[in-house]
């Protein structure tokens, strides 16, 4: 019921003393449900550092997640949905200002509830322009020590700054860490354990699903962490989560994605980074994969070990075949034994993958294994879509090295590597004998024995001097490097 002025007819008056009085603060009598639109507030918009060529620029959006725009010269970085936002800038020149300015395209959206229909709102978005002046010299480089220095790690890298070392002493750091500085050409900032030291990024019993948060930085390096205990949630990202920037690199990391039941996350997540490289780490499970990457040139994985990942050991997607994927000297063990049927990597344009001198671990003959499964084959879409995924085209070894001529040196075989002399086979329903292989698996390849998991390490992924599979015909190692790892 309403009257011309938009009054409903039976509420109060807008002098009423009893307005707001109703249970929590609630309106007594009629109202109407009102949903109302204004520009998006964007506050807190701050410089957090600089360096002679690098600008850090934060803000946030307090009343919805949103998805942001940082526009600066003829330049435009899209920051994902979320309510903190960080962007650094590279490439700058010493002593100079820049003009910036932060846009959003999304409208805030509210629920109200009035006693009549209020005039429209009729602001206009308003987003203004600031500067950024860069420094003309480098501060001088630090080491910050945790907990010594900084009781957490998000503490130290709040405070770390281009060519800051943050050292992490031993024990089990249960936090998610956004970095927020970015590092430089010469000058990273590097997250280490301390030599000698294990680190344990921990999820709480599979709370947290995130350890770091890498969001547009620039030449950050994460060197000797492990991560377990990670809950996976796919709304929630993966445990390590890469958001534009340039040339970071993660070595020496492991993950033991074993659990009791139930899935467990991707460890690293990347979208849009360029020069990203990851070198001599582990991987044991993670669910559809250990490594995403997305629109991510000149990526480089090298020297790593994937063990029973639950899909396959890496994805990567990208428009066009000269964004590169960089992938020798890897020893990848086969996924689980009921997912044999899917591809080992998936990469989106076969033509972009420059893949050579690994191993492939695998349950079946070599000459049937999928080795990868892509979308596109010299430019033209290959497979088909069903109602879950696009379902690709499936390449064996012989296929890398004819029709791509990649995989020249890539070889099939047991390197009889100490945490799984041999693997049980597949185990996709087909056999009779899957209750008996679930078991052996649990026992010899996850070891496992009732509740208890025993605990792995780098050592049991290298193979023994003498086996065949442990050099590649460079003489470089085939997966970990022994040498290059932590002591």
């Amino acid at each position: 019921m309403g009257d011309k002025s938009g009054q409903l007819g039976f509420v109060l008056g807008d002098d009423s003393p009893l307005i707001g009085r109703g249970l929590h603060g609630s309106t007594i009598g009629p109202f109407v449900r009102l949903s109302r639109t204004r520009p998006l507030p964007i506050s807190q918009v701050a410089v957090h550092d600089v360096t002679p060529t690098t600008a850090t620029l934060e803000w946030s959006t307090p009343t919805q997640a949103a998805e942001t725009t940082l526009e600066w010269g003829d330049s435009k970085i899209e920051t994902p949905r979320g309510s903190q936002h960080s962007v650094s800038l590279s490439g700058l020149q010493p002593g100079k200002a820049y003009e910036f300015r932060v846009t959003s395209r999304r409208k805030d959206e509210q629920r109200l509830f009035a006693t009549h229909q209020p005039p429209a709102d009729t602001t206009q978005a308003v987003f203004e322009t600031q500067t950024v002046t860069t420094a003309t010299a480098a501060p001088p480089a630090r080491t910050l020590h945790v907990p010594g220095d900084f009781p957490t790690i998000s503490a130290a890298a709040d405070a770390a700054r281009a060519g800051d070392t943050v050292l992490i002493h031993g024990g089990v750091y249960e936090e998610t860490v956004r970095i927020r500085s970015s590092g430089d050409a010469g000058a990273p900032i590097t997250f280490a354990a301390v030599p000698g030291e294990i680190v344990w990024m921990d999820g709480s019993a599979r709370f947290r699903a995130t350890a770091f948060i890498l969001p547009h930085k620039h030449h950050i390096i994460l060197d000797g962490l492990r991560f377990r205990h990670f809950r996976f949630a796919p709304e929630l990202g993966s445990i390590i989560r890469i958001t534009g920037g340039s040339h970071h690199v993660i070595r020496r990391c492991f993950h033991d994605g074993r659990e009791l039941e139930g899935y467990v996350g991707t460890l690293i997540a990347a979208d849009k980074v360029t020069n990203l490289l990851i070198e001599n780490s582990v991987f044991i499970g993670g669910m559809n994969e250990a490594i995403s990457l997305n629109a991510c040139p000149e990526a480089t994985v090298r020297h790593c070990v994937f063990y029973n990942n639950f899909l396959r050991a890496l994805t990567a997607h990208m428009d066009t075949p000269d964004v590169l994927l960089h992938f020798h000297h890897n020893l990848v063990c086969d996924s689980i034994p009921s997912k044999v049927k899917n591809a080992l990597l998936r990469v989106w344009h076969a033509d972009a993958l420059r893949s050579d001198h690994n191993v492939f671990y695998i349950r079946i003959p070599g000459a049937e294994r999928h080795l990868v499964e892509t979308a596109f084959i010299h430019g033209q879409q290959v497979g088909h879509a069903d109602p879950a995924m696009y379902r690709g085209e499936n390449l064996r070894l012989t296929d890398l090295q004819t029709k791509f001529r990649q995989d020249q040196n890539t070889r099939t075989g047991n390197p009889a590597i100490p945490a799984a002399p041999q693997l049980v086979p597949r185990n996709d329903g087909e056999n009779p004998e899957w209750r008996k292989i679930e078991t052996a698996w649990r026992e010899t390849e996850l070891h496992q024995t009732g509740s208890t998991l025993t605990p792995l390490d780098f050592e049991d992924f290298i193979p023994a001097a003498e086996n065949p599979l442990s050099k590649a015909s460079d003489g470089k190692a085939m997966g970990l490097e022994p040498g290059a790892l932590p002591r």
